[in-house]
């Protein structure tokens, strides 16, 4: 296929690749994201929040077991007496749902004698404390006449002329009576046992480090699973950053594969530099090969300059490049953010478990060392996690950038190679 050269001197290659958009591929990172939430709390409750890992654990465990087939017998037995109260109180809901409306209309219609009512009300208040003040002015001023009365008996006894305030209005009051649910709920009458998570972790042994600590991990809250996600979701992307960028890298060593490219360019052996990037693969040998197959392109035209030549080779190749990044960087995004998520989530989750440290000490009354000690270091449990996540993120993201950085190096090496090569190959070319 011919090519043209466009306004600014570069070939337009009528060849062009273009790659279809993954549908899936953007959702990808939040689906691994999500299914990772998942199992990590699945592991969180089910491994760390095991019997086993807490004191009187598995002890605690029977007791549960036994309480709840003993309330499956229970109910078993009061199955009648519990079906008929669930009827009674899907009723009860009936009932008291339309009493509610009625009122509702009963009390818009009635707005207007309602408020009329609330107004005779805060008047009546308000004239009864008027004459409590007047009466009380009036017995302060009246104590002398009040003491001779009661020594003497002689003189008329000192009255307050003033009559109390009445009120005699009735509240506008809805006729209709609320439902009541006279029978009680049928419960089982032992109290259910607390759970073994409520017991304190069992402390590490010889042997079991690891373990010893998935108690504690427990106790250090709903933070846990969060690092746990984290984690899990590092090892996913860096083995498929791993997995891509070996492909990408292709079957030998970058660096062998460029000085094979170099020594074929330089002994003038186009063909021989293409069967090298045949046999290599991956994303250096694909951007190679499209600037040797621009380079027999343009040695073919005529009526171009050299200088435009090169810039269309040169062209080609940081093309093809541009190509070729966007899936060697990809989820790379994803571990760099992990580096500030991990420090702060197990931050978050630290000041959350002292500050439930401190509440329980201070519910507890008396100041106790160990149960403070122990809610400190359930607490810095997340800070543990948020640190690892960091450095694994850290790690992994600066070990997969050098890699590319790696790649494109040897990109520009070969690149400026097949440029040079052309410059040798073609010294006196010039434009027809």
């Amino acid at each position: 296929m011919s090519s043209e050269f466009n306004s600014t001197g570069g070939l337009n290659s009528g060849d062009v690749e273009i790659r279809k958009a993954n549908p899936i591929a953007s959702y990808l990172p939040v689906i691994v994201i999500g299914v990772a939430l998942i199992l990590s709390y699945i592991v969180f409750y089910n491994v760390f929040g095991a019997p086993e890992n807490f004191q009187g654990g598995m002890e605690q465990k029977e007791k549960l077991e036994d309480w709840q087939e003993a309330k499956e017998e229970w109910e078993a037995e009061n199955k009648a007496v519990i079906e008929e109260w669930q009827k009674l109180k899907v009723q009860f809901d009936t009932d008291i749902t339309a009493w509610k409306t009625e009122y509702r209309e009963w009390n818009k219609k009635n707005q207007k004698n309602i408020n009329a009512y609330e107004r005779k009300l805060d008047q009546f208040r308000r004239d009864s404390i008027e004459y409590e003040t007047e009466k009380a002015e009036w017995l302060n001023e009246n104590k002398e006449k009040i003491k001779t009365w009661d020594s003497t008996k002689t003189e008329p006894k000192p009255v307050f002329s003033k009559e109390s305030p009445k009120f005699t209005e009735s509240r506008p009051g809805f006729e209709k009576e609320k439902p009541e649910l006279k029978q009680e709920e049928p419960v089982y009458p032992q109290q259910e046992p607390e759970h073994w998570t409520d017991h304190d972790p069992v402390p590490p042994k010889k042997g079991q480090l690891i373990r010893g600590y998935f108690g504690v991990a427990y106790k250090g809250g709903f933070v846990i699973p969060i690092g746990m996600t984290i984690l899990l979701c590092i090892f996913i992307f860096s083995i498929e950053r791993f997995i891509t960028l070996s492909r990408a890298n292709g079957k030998g060593s970058i660096d062998v594969f460029v000085k094979k490219v170099r020594l074929a360019l330089g002994s003038r052996d186009i063909a021989g530099a293409v069967a090298n990037c045949d046999e290599q693969r991956g994303s250096v040998a694909n951007v190679i090969r499209s600037g040797l197959k621009k380079y027999k392109e343009v040695e073919a035209e005529r009526g171009v300059s050299k200088d435009q030549k090169k810039l269309a080779i040169q062209a080609e190749i940081e093309e093809a490049t541009n190509l070729e990044l966007p899936m060697l960087e990809r989820n790379l995004p994803i571990l760099a953010t992990f580096v500030a998520i991990g420090v702060l989530t197990g931050l978050f989750g630290t000041v959350i478990g002292m500050i439930r440290a401190f509440a329980a000490l201070s519910a507890a009354g008396a100041p106790d060392a160990s149960e403070l000690a122990t809610g400190i270091s359930e607490a810095l449990m997340n800070t543990a996690i948020g640190i690892l996540n960091s450095m694994l993120s850290l790690i992994a993201y600066n070990y997969f950038t050098g890699r590319i950085d790696k790649m494109t190096y040897g990109i520009d090496e070969a690149g400026y190679s097949i440029i040079q090569t052309y410059d040798i190959e073609h010294p006196e070319e010039k434009a027809i």
